[in-house]
Order: structure tokens, then sequence, then C-alpha cells
């Protein structure tokens, strides 16, 4: 009975421990957090120990290093005005080769001045996250993603670029949002070769060049942008950029013009606001440049037209903020490029854009009075690391002569304690010596008491001989003269 029962179950303990034996059991281990610099005294020093998913905090102060993030971890500053990763103008600042990366609140500054030298540079990852960094001189460009895909670049302030402020090349599905952009020396914003991105509520000022350049890529959204005082046009699209949507952004005193493209087709522009010295042109491109009725176009500056009429062919009776005629966009091909719908009263139709506008530039400002403080502060903190230079130097002198002298005073001492040792053993030597002489001379002095006890015996036995002897002749003599007589 017992082996019945036993059989069916030992053999269902064998099926459970080879079931289990093919499941993999794994505990994630809480992620730790680290410190610079009371952990480490570098940012590189810290990501070296670091394991998967680990926080390294970083203090406020300058940091002059290069910073690779090779592990799945977040590196966050303690204030982006005062925490600084500084390049010290030699090659790329930061750069994050691995996934799942996180960098946020520092200022990233000076990277070197050659064509692969970035302030942050992404190179084949995904699901990374920049953002609430302040970068600023920093070589080719100041944030660059190479064969990326679905990472995030948000709320960063980019100012003095000496090229380019954010790159997308050969990197697809990325997101680029509330940036602020300002002073590039060439490109604000270019995507080249990168597609189904999200370029959204950026603010781009002052570009050399181009404020949103996308080149050779498609599918993409730029929507609610501020592209504004560009030295060149404020939205670029070329070399065949395609099946794009441009929408609600605000294009404004943009030197060049507002819009230009130049082989890209089947492209989608509508309640954009438009304010240039020339507001579009267009070269062998075939574009769509309105959401139809009664959603409208984009706002033009310089349309002339009237609003009487309404509807979809504006033939019926009353005003309803479209033009009654189509705005013809200037260049080639111009038959299949007009704004059917332009709108006369950008107000009313982007009214949400405006609150928009208004409420970024606040936060322009506000990001230009730190950064003025910031640099403020630089300077000051740059007079200071002088100082601690020149003081480091003084007592790195001192400390050479010290060095100098403690060395002659170690070797002085080495040689005192060689003679110590010398005379120590010359010491026990001399008491070796001593204590054997002390045993030969008792064991001399134990002969001589014996030898005198001897003859001090042997001289009172001869005394006490010789008494007897003479005692005994004297009574002898006197008898013999007697028997004479």
């Amino acid at each position: 009975m017992n082996k019945t029962v036993l059989t069916p179950f030992t053999i269902l303990c064998l099926l459970s421990t080879v079931f289990l034996m093919g499941i993999k059991i794994s505990v994630k281990a809480s992620p730790s957090i680290i410190h610079v610099p009371m952990d480490y005294p570098t940012i590189q020093g810290a990501v070296l120990h670091a394991n998967q998913g680990d926080i390294i905090n970083v203090s406020s102060g300058i940091y002059h290093e290069k910073v690779i993030l090779d592990k799945s971890i977040s590196l966050m500053g303690e204030c982006r005005d005062n925490t600084i990763i500084d390049g010290s103008n030699a090659g790329t600042v930061v750069e994050i080769t691995t996934d799942n990366v996180s960098i946020a609140d520092f200022t990233i500054r000076n990277a070197g001045s050659s064509v692969r030298d970035y302030g942050i540079k992404l190179s084949m990852v995904e699901n990374c996250k920049v953002y609430g960094n302040i970068l600023t001189n920093n070589g080719w460009g100041d944030v660059k993603l190479i064969d990326s895909l679905d990472n995030f670049l948000t709320e960063n302030v980019i100012i003095n670029s000496s090229r380019d402020g954010i790159i997308l090349y050969n990197s697809n599905n990325n997101t680029v949002e509330k940036n602020v952009i300002k002073n590039a020396g060439h490109y604000g914003i270019v995507l080249q070769h990168a597609h189904h991105s999200r370029i959204i509520e950026n603010i781009v000022v002052n570009s050399r060049h181009d404020g949103i350049a996308i080149l050779a890529s498609n599918k993409n959204l730029v929507c609610r942008n501020i592209v504004t005082q560009g030295q060149d046009n404020g939205i670029r699209l070329d070399g065949r950029s395609d099946h794009n949507m441009v929408t609600e952004n605000i294009v404004t005193n943009n030197k060049a013009y507002g819009f230009w493209m130049w082989g890209s087709n089947n492209n989608v522009f509508y309640h954009n606001l438009c304010n240039n010295t020339n507001n579009v042109v267009i070269l062998d491109s075939y574009n769509s440049w309105d959401n139809g009725y009664p959603s409208g176009g984009n706002y033009w500056s310089d349309y002339s037209g009237t609003d009487v009429y309404s509807g979809p062919f504006q033939n019926e009776t009353g005003s309803d903020g479209i033009g009654d005629y189509p705005y013809v966009i200037h260049g080639r091909a111009t038959e299949r490029n007009q704004d059917n719908y332009p709108l006369m009263n950008y107000y009313s139709v982007l009214f949400d854009m405006r609150v928009l506008y208004y409420g970024l530039l606040e936060k322009y400002s506000n990001l230009h009075v730190d950064y003025n403080t910031l640099n403020t502060v630089y300077y000051s903190l740059l007079a200071d690391y002088n100082n601690l230079n020149k003081t480091h130097y003084n007592l790195l002198y001192n400390y050479a002569i010290l060095y100098e002298g403690f060395e002659i005073l170690n070797t002085t001492f080495n040689e005192i304690l060689t003679s110590y040792n010398n005379l120590q053993t010359e010491y026990d030597n001399i008491t070796a010596t001593l204590s054997e002489y002390k045993e030969s001379s008792m064991s001399e002095l134990d002969n001589i008491r014996n030898l005198m006890y001897l003859f001090i015996a042997t001289t009172i036995i001869l005394m006490a001989t010789t008494a007897y002897f003479a005692i005994r002749k004297l009574k002898i003599i006197p008898k013999t003269k007697t028997k004479k007589t």
C-alpha cells in the first residue's frame, strides 16, 4: 500500500523539480544612491563603481572631466546653475553609449572644437533622457544623437553653440521638446536622415543659419515651436524631406525666409503664424498648405486678400476669418502650392498658441536672467579658481622643499639608527664578555679563598706543633742536668 502511494508522489516531485529547474528566478536589487564627491571625488569614478539602475547625485561644483555613461544609470546634478561639467576644450564632455540612461540638472560646457566633439553625444542608444540641462560653448554642437531611437531631449537651455544646438543624425522616433536654443552658430535644431520624430514646443532664437532644418528626413512632426530672429531661414525642408507635418508654429522676424524648401514633397503646413521679411519660397516641391475648411491654413503677414465671404468655396455671404482668395506660394511649381484658406486673424484661430508663445517667452526671459547670473557666477568662480590655482602651486613648491628636507632628515635618521644598532651590538658583546669575566673571577676568588683557608689551617697546625714540641723540650732538658750532678 505504501509503495503504491509513494511511487506517484515521487514521480510528481521529480517532475516538479525538473519544471522548476527550467524557470529563471531573478530578484532585482533596489538601486543604490552614490554621492559625488562624498563617495567618489569624480563623476567618472562614481560611474565606474556604479551598478545598473543606480542613481548618482552630484553636488554643486565644477568638475573638470569627460564623462562616459556606459551603464543604465541616472546622473543627477544638485542645481543646473552650479553643478558644472567642464570639458576643458578637449573632446566630448558627456558621451552616452548604452540604453536607459538619464542625465539632468547640469551645466555642460567647453567641449573640444573638432567635428567629433559635442556637449552631450548619444551613440546607438535607446530610451535615454536628457532634460533640464544648460549647454554652452560646446565645439561642433551641444546635443547630438547618432543611430539612436526613442530618446527624449526636453527642457534644456542651449546657448552660444559654436555650430548646431541639437542634431538628430540617422536617428528615428525621438522627441525634442520644450528646449530653448539661442545664438546657434549654424542650425538651431537639425534632423538629418531622421524619421518619425517629434519637434515640439521649442524656442529657437537668433540662429546664424536655419532655426529648424529638416534634411532628407521623413514623417516628422514639427509643432508649436517658436522660431524667430534667425539670420537665414526659419524652418527649412531640403533634400527630399517628405510627409512631414508642420503645424501651429510661430515663425517670425527671420531675415531670409520663414519657410524654405527644395525637393521636398507631400508635407503638410497649417495653423502656422508666418511674419518675416519673405515668408516662403519653394523649389521643385509640392506640398499641402492648409487643413481644409473650416480648420483653415496659415496666417501670412503679407496676405492682402479680404474676408467678405465664407464657406468651402468662399462664395457664401458673411466673413469667417478665412481669406476669400488663396495665398499663392512663390517659387517654382506654384500651381500646386497655395494656401486655399489663409487665416485673416491668427488671434482667434491660434489663441492657444498665443498663450503658449507668451508663456514660453516669459520662461525664456527668466532663463536669460538665469544665464546672466550664471555668467557672473562663472567669472567669479573662475577668479577664485585662479587664486586657488596659485595657492595650489605655492603649496606644491613649499611641499617640494619640505619633502627635500624630509629626505635629508630621513637619511640622517637612518644613519643614526645604524650607528645605534652597531653600538647596541658592541654593548651586548661587552656585556657578554663582562659576564664571562665575572664568572671566571668569582671562580678564581673561590679558589684563592679556599687556599687561604688551607694556608691558615696549615699555619695554625704548624704553630701548634712547634709550640708543643718547644714546651716538651723545655720539660726534658732540666732532668738531664740533675742526673749529672
